[in-house]
């Protein structure tokens, strides 16, 4: 599944190489979709006209949550990939608009599986995920090994 872009309305593609970080279990690249949270009371409407709540649910692992996706999402049923999750005043306007300091601390990378699309069209979709792993983003330092820079390499190495 992919989409159009706004400006010149042309499908919007990515490499499908799967790029994982050895030993992680995520993505190099995540992407950074709207988790869509609904009141009770908006769950009789289509999901394209529901308001949507202010409710901060962080993903847990085997949820199925949903989530609007848009361009550069090229993602087909069945496979996984990584999303980042932010409480949505953080989401909306950077995380300096945290309700609270533990807000932060929610953020974390997700593992999700594409399982359905739930309302689509050429511009964005709402989509349901299953949750297969989170990861706090100030613990990615436990899962993401560190990398050899250049500076790193040299002071290694003894030139004689």
């Amino acid at each position: 599944m992919n989409f159009l872009c706004k400006c010149c309305k042309s499908r919007v593609t990515e490499d499908k190489r799967p790029e994982y970080i050895e030993s992680a279990g995520i993505h190099k690249r995540g992407y950074h979709m709207e988790w869509a949270v609904f009141d009770e009371e908006e769950n009789s409407k289509p999901i394209n006209e529901r308001k949507w709540s202010e409710t901060n649910i962080t993903p847990k692992v085997g949820d199925k949550r949903i989530l609007r996706v848009k361009a550069p999402f090229d993602v087909e049923i069945g496979a996984v990939f990584t999303n980042v999750y932010e409480p949505w005043q953080m989401f909306l306007n950077g995380w300096d608009s945290a309700a609270s300091p533990e807000d932060i601390y929610k953020a974390a990378a997700v593992l999700c599986r594409f399982e359905e699309v739930l309302c689509a069209d050429d511009f964005s979709a709402f989509i349901s995920v299953e949750i297969l792993n989170v990861m706090p983003l100030y613990e990615l330092y436990k899962y993401i090994p560190e990398t050899v820079t250049a500076d790193r390499f040299f002071r290694g190495i003894r030139l004689t």
